[in-house]
């Protein structure tokens, strides 16, 4: 598995609802998340990827061990800045065969979550029955 494997089950899973899903690549915004959609809801945001290989030994952070998985200062920012506006962003982050939606208010904690965190945070069901 792999981000790229990620992004091809949300975007699988997208377009079964009938959101319009991009993958963006911008080089000259640097922070800007991996994917920006619209569901026929009227809802519309911004979701960073994030892919681990297994949890770590229990009550320890799960991506601050992994530092190449990390939100970057730039990306926390763009996060923060949109849940500031009630934007419905996130992070998406598969851990293992797992996958949680972390909605973007948390992007300040992500690097230091836990899996106990991971879990209670997670909002991906209704993300997606939106």
């Amino acid at each position: 598995m792999s981000e790229k494997t990620l992004w091809q089950w949300l975007k699988t899973q997208t377009d079964k609802r009938g959101w319009h899903t991009v993958r963006v690549e911008d080089v000259l915004n640097v922070g800007t998340p991996d994917v920006n959609y619209a569901a026929p809801s009227g809802m519309e945001g911004w979701v960073e990827l994030k892919y681990a290989e297994r949890f770590p030994p229990s009550g320890k952070p799960t991506f601050s061990l992994s530092h190449q998985h990390n939100l970057s200062p730039q990306q926390e920012l763009f996060l923060t800045r949109r849940a500031a506006c009630q934007s419905c962003s996130g992070i998406l982050a598969q851990i293992g065969k797992e996958r949680f939606f972390i909605p973007a208010s948390y992007a300040s904690e992500f690097n230091s979550f836990t899996e106990e965190q991971f879990r209670s945070t997670n909002i991906l069901e209704q993300w997606l029955d939106e």
